[in-house]
């Protein structure tokens, strides 16, 4: 089974207005946060996220289920009317097990689909042995 895997959307004007996941964010600045690879993520975000289509960024966030940093892919755009900036984001490492399950679905799926080829080919030839030698027992 595959599921995608998005977490919840979050909420920056420089402070943490909604945080789902981190709920004790709440009401700090973050606009000098910087993470271990010296992305200024909140910053990122809100320059991101004023672009007219809104725009991506990449950077490192503490997975709460591990306890530690893992690479975060979050989209955001901007609500102009609030000066808000609204994002959503996945880990990598999730997007990672993603594809390999569904490159293991894929690849068990053309499995069974070799087999039924192969059993639907050998039905064929043996049909056509037996059409043969039907024929040349009717013809004596």
């Amino acid at each position: 089974m595959v599921m995608m895997v998005i977490s919840l959307f979050m909420i920056y004007n420089g402070n943490v207005l909604v945080h789902p996941q981190k709920r004790y964010l709440e009401g700090q600045n973050m606009w000098d946060l910087c993470d271990s690879n010296g992305v200024y993520v909140i910053q990122s975000l809100v320059n991101e996220g004023m672009k007219p289509t809104g725009g991506y960024t990449e950077y490192v966030w503490e997975k709460t289920s591990l306890a530690r940093e893992v690479g975060k892919l979050s989209f955001s755009t901007s609500l102009n009317n609030w000066d808000w900036m609204v994002g959503t984001g996945s880990y990598v490492d999730d997007v990672e097990a993603l594809v390999s399950d569904l490159e293991q679905e894929i690849d068990n799926n053309t499995k069974i689909m070799t087999l039924i080829t192969i059993a639907m080919r050998l039905t064929m030839l043996h049909s056509r042995f037996a059409n043969h030698k039907l024929k040349k027992y009717l013809m004596r």
